[in-house]
C-alpha cells in the first residue's frame, strides 16, 4: 500500500462518516508512533507477527498498520456491517500492492473472543475508541496471546488505568500522556474461561471503575 493509496482510503472513510476531524496525515503520523511502540513491546512474543485492530471502525489504526508492513498478518474486527463493508473495499482497493495478509472479522468482540481460532492468538491487540477502559481490556485480553500486548489509545491527557488487572492476565507496561496518548499492557497469564462475559456485560458490570481502581 502506497502513501497515496492509504490517504485515499482514509479520505473515503471520512466521507462515509467513519473517521473524525483532523488532517489525514495526522492520523497516519500519530498511529505510526503507536505502531512503533507496539513493535518494541512485541519482539519477544511468539505471536508477534499477528496484529488485531479491535473495533477498527474507519480503519485507524488498522489500515495504517497494514501499510506499515511490520506484521505478517493484520486483522480488522468490527461489529458494524457498514464499516466492515468499507474495510473490505479499502483492503481490496490496494490488494495488489499488499505483502501483509489481512482480513476483516465482522462480529461482536465478546463472541469472537471465545472463538478457538482467534482466542489468545495475537501478539498485539490495539484499540482506538472501542469503549470504556474496563470493557476494552476485558475484550482485548481475549485475543492477546500470552506474552503479547494490548495497546489502547487515549484522548489528550490520557485516562486512568489500573497498574494490573490480574483477572484478565494483564500488567501495565507503559502509559504515555503526550499526543498521541496511549497505554500498553503485557499479557502475562492465560485468560479465565469465563471471560469475556456475555455481550454487553463488560460495559454494564465493569471489572474496575473509571478511576482505574
Amino acid at each position: 500500500m502506497t502513501d497515496a493509496d492509504l490517504l485515499e482510503q482514509l479520505g473515503r472513510s471520512r466521507d462515509l462518516g467513519f473517521l473524525g476531524d483532523g488532517r489525514l496525515e495526522q492520523h497516519v503520523e500519530q498511529s505510526s508512533v503507536l505502531l512503533a511502540a507496539i513493535a518494541d513491546f512485541t519482539t519477544a512474543s511468539s505471536h508477534a507477527h499477528r496484529l488485531l485492530d479491535l473495533g477498527s471502525g474507519g480503519g485507524v489504526p488498522g489500515l495504517i498498520a497494514v501499510a506499515d508492513g511490520r506484521w505478517a498478518r493484520v486483522d480488522l474486527l468490527d461489529r458494524s456491517v457498514r464499516r466492515c463493508a468499507f474495510l473490505r473495499s479499502a483492503l481490496a482497493a490496494v490488494r495488489s500492492s499488499l505483502v501483509v495478509r489481512s482480513d476483516v472479522l465482522p462480529g461482536v468482540a465478546e463472541v469472537l473472543g471465545r472463538d478457538a481460532e482467534l482466542r489468545e492468538t495475537y501478539g498485539a491487540v490495539m484499540c482506538r475508541s472501542f469503549g470504556p477502559p474496563a470493557a476494552t481490556l476485558e475484550c482485548a485480553s481475549a485475543f492477546a496471546a500470552i506474552g503479547g500486548v494490548v495497546a489502547v489509545t487515549d484522548p489528550p491527557g490520557g485516562r486512568a488505568w489500573p497498574r494490573d488487572v490480574p483477572q484478565l492476565g494483564l500488567r501495565r507496561e507503559l502509559s504515555r500522556a503526550d499526543t498521541p496518548a496511549f497505554t500498553i499492557y503485557r499479557k502475562h497469564a492465560a485468560l479465565g474461561a469465563h471471560y469475556p462475559r456475555r455481550e454487553g456485560v463488560p460495559v454494564r458490570r465493569p471489572l474496575f471503575d473509571g478511576s482505574g481502581r
